[in-house]
Parts: structure tokens; sequence; C-alpha cells
């Protein structure tokens, strides 16, 4: 039976870094996958708020996540307008009603979202904006999932990411998507290297004696 599946991340890029894979499993199985982003993912690098320079990266990013979306064939439904790195300056209930508004409107299987301790307080926001929003009320999501992403869950050191749902994934497919984010992307010893997102994904699959796997803490499966 196909599934919708919805995709709540904070910033054009950790919808691959997280799930890529499993995006592209779920789109070879038939499944509807859409995706959400929470924040912008540019402006915190620039010293002035101000600079002109900003509104150009954010439009480049946003960009990038749209024809990657049409190449792959799933669909993004938005861009959320909270600034990279200002949790202050965050409306949560604005923020929380938005996801409720697209959770009534896709009626998901299935939601993957951050994990609620990575580095990235962005994250933990987003995650919950999420809960918050699929609370047992209304329309009930039986199944949601917490990704790891790469250089914000494992730079946590001490986190409790503990991992208990693995997905078969294409490494080459996922590579090509993150190619669409090669800004993001880093070289050497970074978490963010090819090379290590590649060791990530060959090490999760080892834990479920797959080759290559992404993996997902379980927050909530309901049985009916």
């Amino acid at each position: 039976m196909k599934k919708n599946i919805l995709v709540i991340v904070s910033h054009p890029d950790d919808e691959i870094l997280g799930c890529g894979g499993t995006i592209n499993h779920h789109i070879k199985n038939k499944d509807k996958v859409h995706v959400y982003f929470t924040h912008e993912g540019s402006s915190a690098r620039f010293d002035d708020q101000n600079d002109p320079r900003i509104p150009l990266e954010i439009k480049k990013r946003n960009h990038a996540a749209i024809k990657l979306a049409k190449d792959f064939k799933y669909k993004i439904l938005g861009f959320g307008n909270n600034i990279n790195l200002y949790s202050n300056k965050v409306d949560h209930l604005k923020n929380i009603k938005e996801i409720s508004k697209i959770i009534d409107l896709v009626k998901p299987d299935i939601i993957y979202t951050h994990f609620y301790d990575d580095l990235n307080p962005d994250h933990n926001l987003t995650y919950k904006f999420v809960v918050s929003a699929c609370r047992p009320v209304g329309f009930l999501v039986k199944e949601i999932y917490l990704m790891e992403i790469s250089s914000s869950t494992d730079w946590n050191i001490g986190n409790k990411f503990s991992p208990d749902t693995f997905v078969n994934v294409d490494i080459n497919k996922k590579h090509k998507m993150l190619h669409y984010y090669q800004s993001e992307m880093r070289k050497g010893a970074h978490s963010r290297s090819k090379k290590n997102i590649e060791s990530m994904a060959k090490y999760r699959g080892g834990q479920a004696g797959i080759d290559y796997a992404e993996a997902f803490m379980t927050y909530r499966k309901i049985y009916l």
C-alpha cells in the first residue's frame, strides 16, 4: 500500500544528510514524499544580518532544494521564515500551527524529523514544533522517526541518539542527492565529507546486517 511520507527539517540539506537515502527508498516504493523546511540555513554565516548577500544565499540554497525535489520526484511544501540560529526570534505557536496545517493537508503515515539533542539549536526547535503538532488530537500520525545529521548529531558528544530502525539505502543515489548541496559539503576529516558520510552509512548498515543504511530513533509507532 502506498504511503504518505512527510519530512520536516530545519534547513535545505538536512533532508538529504538525514534521510536522503530513505526518501529515495520511499520513492522507489511509489510512496508520496513531501518535505517542509522550518528555517533558512545561510544567514548565521554572516556577521551583519543586513548583509545584502544573505537573501541571495538563501535563494540559492532554496533553488537547490527545489531542483533536487523536481529531479527525484518528490514535493516541497514550503520554506519557513525562521532565521538561522536566532532561537530568541522564533514564534513557537506560529510554527506549531503551520506544521499542524501541513499535517492535516498531507495526512502522513510517517513523519521523519530531527533528533531532540543535536548540537544545532534549529534542529532541536524543529523537533519541538513537530512533536507538539503531532500530539494525539486531531489527525493521528502513527509513525514518527528521528534522524541523525552529520556534524550536528555526532558532534554533540554524549547525546543519547540510539537508533532502533534502519533503512537499506542506495549510497550512490545519496551521493547524487548531496551533490545538489555541494556548497554544504566538506573535504578531509570532516563529518560532512563524502567519505565520512559513506562510512557512517556503512557503519549503520553493519549494525543491521546490510551494506548501507540510514538509522532512526522511533518516537512513536502505533498499531491499530
